[in-house]
Protein backbone atom coordinates (compact mmCIF):
# COMPACT_ATOMS: atom_id res chain seq x y z
CA UNK A 1 0.00 0.00 0.00
CA UNK A 2 1.27 3.50 -0.73
CA UNK A 3 2.38 5.88 1.69
CA UNK A 4 2.86 9.13 2.08
CA UNK A 5 5.64 11.38 3.40
CA UNK A 6 6.37 15.10 3.82
CA UNK A 7 7.83 15.34 0.27
CA UNK A 8 5.72 13.90 -2.21
CA UNK A 9 1.83 14.01 -2.56
CA UNK A 10 -0.01 10.82 -2.41
CA UNK A 11 -0.91 9.41 -6.20
CA UNK A 12 -4.56 9.67 -5.78
CA UNK A 13 -3.96 13.04 -5.67
CA UNK A 14 -0.85 13.74 -7.86
CA UNK A 15 -2.47 11.36 -10.76
CA UNK A 16 -4.42 14.59 -11.48
CA UNK A 17 -1.76 17.20 -12.41
CA UNK A 18 1.53 15.33 -12.85
CA UNK A 19 0.38 11.65 -14.08
CA UNK A 20 4.37 10.59 -14.76
CA UNK A 21 5.24 11.29 -11.44
CA UNK A 22 2.15 9.64 -10.01
CA UNK A 23 2.60 6.28 -11.98
CA UNK A 24 6.73 6.21 -11.13
CA UNK A 25 5.70 6.37 -7.24
CA UNK A 26 2.53 3.23 -7.80
CA UNK A 27 5.43 1.26 -9.69
CA UNK A 28 8.23 1.42 -7.80
CA UNK A 29 5.46 1.09 -4.61
CA UNK A 30 3.40 -1.50 -5.85
CA UNK A 31 -0.11 -0.22 -4.39
CA UNK A 32 -1.43 -3.30 -5.21
CA UNK A 33 -4.42 -2.61 -2.20
CA UNK A 34 -5.39 0.50 -3.96
CA UNK A 35 -5.14 -0.68 -7.13
CA UNK A 36 -7.91 -2.92 -6.76
CA UNK A 37 -9.88 -1.27 -4.82
CA UNK A 38 -9.80 1.43 -8.14
CA UNK A 39 -10.24 -1.69 -9.84
CA UNK A 40 -13.53 -2.37 -7.77
CA UNK A 41 -14.80 0.95 -8.06
CA UNK A 42 -14.62 0.84 -11.88
CA UNK A 43 -17.04 -2.25 -12.01
CA UNK A 44 -19.38 -0.44 -10.05
CA UNK A 45 -21.00 1.43 -12.63
CA UNK A 46 -21.78 -1.91 -14.78
CA UNK A 47 -24.25 -2.68 -12.16
CA UNK A 48 -26.31 0.33 -11.34
CA UNK A 49 -29.32 -1.47 -12.88
CA UNK A 50 -29.24 -3.94 -10.05
CA UNK A 51 -28.78 -1.49 -7.15
CA UNK A 52 -31.42 0.83 -8.64
CA UNK A 53 -33.62 -2.09 -8.07
CA UNK A 54 -32.97 -1.16 -3.70
CA UNK A 55 -34.72 2.32 -2.84
CA UNK A 56 -33.31 4.94 -0.96
CA UNK A 57 -30.29 3.69 1.14
CA UNK A 58 -31.25 0.04 0.81
CA UNK A 59 -28.26 -0.41 -1.66
CA UNK A 60 -26.11 -0.22 1.35
CA UNK A 61 -27.58 -3.66 3.02
CA UNK A 62 -25.88 -5.48 -0.17
CA UNK A 63 -22.53 -3.56 -0.28
CA UNK A 64 -20.66 -6.31 -0.54
CA UNK A 65 -22.38 -7.81 -3.53
CA UNK A 66 -21.89 -4.50 -5.08
CA UNK A 67 -18.29 -4.63 -3.95
CA UNK A 68 -17.65 -7.89 -5.39
CA UNK A 69 -19.47 -7.74 -8.51
CA UNK A 70 -18.14 -4.41 -9.19
CA UNK A 71 -14.50 -6.50 -9.02
CA UNK A 72 -15.32 -9.24 -11.57
CA UNK A 73 -16.85 -6.37 -14.02
CA UNK A 74 -13.60 -4.03 -13.04
CA UNK A 75 -11.32 -7.13 -14.01
CA UNK A 76 -13.33 -7.89 -16.96
CA UNK A 77 -12.94 -4.16 -18.47
CA UNK A 78 -9.97 -3.28 -17.39
CA UNK A 79 -8.28 -6.78 -17.79
CA UNK A 80 -9.08 -6.65 -21.93
CA UNK A 81 -7.59 -2.94 -22.01
CA UNK A 82 -4.28 -4.88 -20.23
CA UNK A 83 -3.70 -7.78 -22.22
CA UNK A 84 -4.08 -6.28 -25.96
CA UNK A 85 -2.17 -2.99 -24.62
CA UNK A 86 0.61 -5.30 -23.07
CA UNK A 87 0.97 -7.08 -26.09
CA UNK A 88 1.06 -4.71 -28.89
CA UNK A 89 3.31 -2.60 -26.79
CA UNK A 90 5.84 -5.22 -26.41
CA UNK A 91 5.91 -5.17 -30.28
CA UNK A 92 6.29 -1.76 -30.52
CA UNK A 93 9.51 -2.53 -28.12
CA UNK A 94 7.70 -1.26 -24.82
CA UNK A 95 9.91 -1.83 -21.41
CA UNK A 96 7.16 -2.11 -19.76
CA UNK A 97 6.59 -5.34 -17.24
CA UNK A 98 3.10 -6.15 -16.91
CA UNK A 99 2.34 -4.89 -13.78
CA UNK A 100 3.14 -1.48 -14.96
CA UNK A 101 0.66 -1.83 -17.47
CA UNK A 102 -1.84 -2.76 -15.38
CA UNK A 103 -0.79 0.37 -13.21
CA UNK A 104 -0.87 3.03 -16.10
CA UNK A 105 -4.57 2.06 -16.97
CA UNK A 106 -6.11 1.99 -13.86
CA UNK A 107 -4.72 4.63 -12.18
CA UNK A 108 -5.33 6.76 -15.02
CA UNK A 109 -8.86 6.17 -15.26
CA UNK A 110 -9.18 7.75 -11.63
CA UNK A 111 -11.30 10.82 -12.91
CA UNK A 112 -13.41 8.36 -14.40
CA UNK A 113 -13.99 6.42 -11.22
CA UNK A 114 -14.26 9.68 -9.59
CA UNK A 115 -17.09 11.43 -11.45
CA UNK A 116 -19.08 7.37 -11.50
CA UNK A 117 -19.12 7.25 -7.56
CA UNK A 118 -20.67 10.87 -7.75
CA UNK A 119 -23.28 9.16 -10.42
CA UNK A 120 -24.38 7.48 -7.08
CA UNK A 121 -25.62 10.56 -5.23
CA UNK A 122 -29.42 9.75 -8.03
CA UNK A 123 -29.64 6.49 -5.94
CA UNK A 124 -30.26 8.36 -3.00
CA UNK A 125 -31.91 10.88 -4.20
CA UNK A 126 -35.80 11.79 -4.13
CA UNK A 127 -37.24 10.71 -7.69
CA UNK A 128 -38.06 14.26 -8.44
CA UNK A 129 -34.30 15.38 -7.80
CA UNK A 130 -32.78 12.09 -9.69
CA UNK A 131 -35.04 13.03 -12.48
CA UNK A 132 -33.76 16.49 -12.75
CA UNK A 133 -32.79 17.45 -16.37
CA UNK A 134 -30.29 19.86 -15.39
CA UNK A 135 -28.46 17.72 -12.50
CA UNK A 136 -28.86 14.89 -15.46
CA UNK A 137 -27.45 16.48 -18.19
CA UNK A 138 -25.06 18.58 -15.77
CA UNK A 139 -23.16 14.83 -14.29
CA UNK A 140 -23.25 13.66 -18.38
CA UNK A 141 -21.07 16.62 -19.37
CA UNK A 142 -18.61 16.38 -16.39
CA UNK A 143 -18.44 12.47 -16.81
CA UNK A 144 -17.59 13.17 -20.41
CA UNK A 145 -14.67 15.38 -19.33
CA UNK A 146 -13.48 12.98 -16.94
CA UNK A 147 -13.37 10.46 -19.70
CA UNK A 148 -11.40 12.91 -21.90
CA UNK A 149 -9.04 13.74 -18.80
CA UNK A 150 -8.22 10.02 -17.99
CA UNK A 151 -7.37 9.30 -21.59
CA UNK A 152 -4.69 11.86 -21.77
CA UNK A 153 -3.74 10.99 -18.30
CA UNK A 154 -3.23 7.34 -19.92
CA UNK A 155 -1.34 8.59 -22.70
CA UNK A 156 0.78 9.62 -20.07
CA UNK A 157 0.93 7.16 -17.58
CA UNK A 158 1.65 4.47 -20.76
CA UNK A 159 4.11 6.69 -22.17
CA UNK A 160 6.29 7.12 -18.95
CA UNK A 161 6.20 2.78 -17.98
CA UNK A 162 6.60 2.08 -21.93
CA UNK A 163 9.26 4.66 -22.63
CA UNK A 164 7.62 6.12 -25.51
CA UNK A 165 6.51 9.40 -27.16
CA UNK A 166 2.78 10.00 -27.28
CA UNK A 167 2.26 9.76 -30.36
CA UNK A 168 3.78 5.80 -30.03
CA UNK A 169 1.48 5.05 -27.33
CA UNK A 170 -1.25 6.26 -29.57
CA UNK A 171 -0.12 4.03 -31.97
CA UNK A 172 0.02 1.47 -29.31
CA UNK A 173 -3.93 2.45 -28.79
CA UNK A 174 -4.56 1.55 -32.55
CA UNK A 175 -2.89 -1.26 -32.41
CA UNK A 176 -4.51 -3.12 -29.22
CA UNK A 177 -8.18 -1.81 -30.43
CA UNK A 178 -7.22 -3.97 -33.51
CA UNK A 179 -6.13 -6.51 -32.11
CA UNK A 180 -9.32 -6.66 -29.56
CA UNK A 181 -11.55 -6.30 -33.00
CA UNK A 182 -10.16 -9.52 -34.06
CA UNK A 183 -10.53 -11.52 -31.55
CA UNK A 184 -13.41 -10.38 -30.91
CA UNK A 185 -14.13 -10.89 -34.64
CA UNK A 186 -12.62 -14.72 -34.31
CA UNK A 187 -14.70 -15.25 -31.76
CA UNK A 188 -17.93 -14.46 -32.99
CA UNK A 189 -16.64 -16.52 -36.19
CA UNK A 190 -16.00 -19.70 -34.14
CA UNK A 191 -19.59 -19.02 -32.38
CA UNK A 192 -21.31 -18.91 -36.22
CA UNK A 193 -18.77 -21.56 -37.33
CA UNK A 194 -19.77 -24.11 -34.53
CA UNK A 195 -23.51 -23.18 -34.59
CA UNK A 196 -23.98 -24.12 -37.70
CA UNK A 197 -22.29 -27.33 -37.64
CA UNK A 198 -24.80 -28.36 -34.29
CA UNK A 199 -27.99 -27.06 -36.84
CA UNK A 200 -26.33 -29.20 -39.99
CA UNK A 201 -26.19 -32.72 -37.50
CA UNK A 202 -29.16 -31.76 -35.93
CA UNK A 203 -30.92 -31.76 -39.23
CA UNK A 204 -29.64 -34.95 -40.56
Amino acid sequence: MIRENSTERHPLLSIWLHPRVAIQQVTNQKAEFVTYLLVTLAGVPYILDEIELNEGFGWLLQLHTILFKGLIFGMMTLGTGWLSLYCTGKWLGGKARANDIWYALVWSAVPTISISMLMLILLVLPASAANNSVLVIGLIAVEVIAGIWSFILCLNTLSQVQGFSVYKVLLNFVLAALMAALVVIALIALFVFGLGISLNLFNQ
